[in-house]
């Protein structure tokens, strides 16, 4: 028997800077830092329980970030282990985004069960 789970996420987003547009394709790497500074690497997956790409498209989508319209990404996990007990959670989360390698820390809570991360999109 499976324990009833409880997701929560973190709503990535992308903007373009310096007024021009760019495109966009696929996952940002995404890694969370325990308590000991270990790295926790999320796991890629189209879709999940709150988000990602609808199930008609079988890859990620292309998305133009223009000024004003930032692209998003869905990131998410289980507040419990597989036993019930409580996920341990990651005050830091690290991002790069898709087709770049400049990586970015964000101060926010985030569980570190089941980590997925969802393809880029609008």
């Amino acid at each position: 028997m499976t324990p009833n789970r409880t997701h929560s996420g973190v709503q990535l987003e992308f903007a373009s800077v310096g007024g021009v547009s760019c495109r966009m394709i696929g996952y940002p790497g995404v890694d969370l830092l325990t308590m000991y500074g270990q790295p926790v690497h999320a796991q890629r997956t189209l879709r999940g329980f709150m988000g990602g790409q609808p199930d008609t498209y079988p890859t990620p989508l292309a998305v133009v970030v223009k000024p004003g319209h930032p692209a998003h990404a869905v990131l998410e996990g289980s507040s419990l282990q597989d036993d019930g007990r409580p996920c341990p959670i990651a005050k830091t989360i690290l991002v790069t985004p898709p087709d770049l390698t400049d990586t970015h820390t964000l101060q926010n809570d985030a569980y570190l069960c089941d980590m997925q991360i969802h393809p880029t999109g609008p």
